[in-house]
């Protein structure tokens, strides 16, 4: 009897233990892939995609101009996940970065608009341009 008992609080005290220990060797392992012997190389890719995402969402941002909060999240995460699916990615450091970009809705949707109002007002100088010369 005093055997089911053990059993019957374990199982919640072997998950726990078992998510810590899992979190530990993916800290490490991410740690390694960031800072071992070519650590430098790895920080390079991750910057690259991280930045590759950022044109790729304030692209689509520009080209809807009234995305909600709610829209930017799903294109965070449609952007995210593609990005994560390679290798040198990987899904866990995509998710952290879909995070870090929802937490930046507001500045992202700020960097979005000059975008569009630069993009406008070199559109409107290359008209009154080719108004001039006809």
């Amino acid at each position: 009897m005093h055997h089911d008992h053990y059993h019957e609080h374990g199982g919640a005290g072997a998950v726990l233990l078992g998510m810590i220990a899992g979190a530990a060797a993916a800290f490490a392992l991410s740690g390694y892939y960031l800072y071992g012997p070519n650590g430098r190389r790895h920080r390079r890719q991750v910057d690259r995609w991280l930045t590759r995402a950022r044109a790729e969402i304030l692209e689509r941002m520009e080209d809807a101009a009234d995305m909600t909060e709610q829209q930017y999240g799903a294109l965070v995460d449609e952007i995210t996940e593609r990005y994560g699916r390679m290798k040198e990615v990987g899904s866990e450091r995509a998710a952290r970065a879909a995070e870090r970009f929802k937490g930046r809705w507001q500045e992202m949707r700020e960097a979005a608009a000059r975008a569009r109002r630069d993009a406008e007002r070199e559109i409107a100088e290359e008209d009154a341009l080719d108004e001039e010369r006809e």
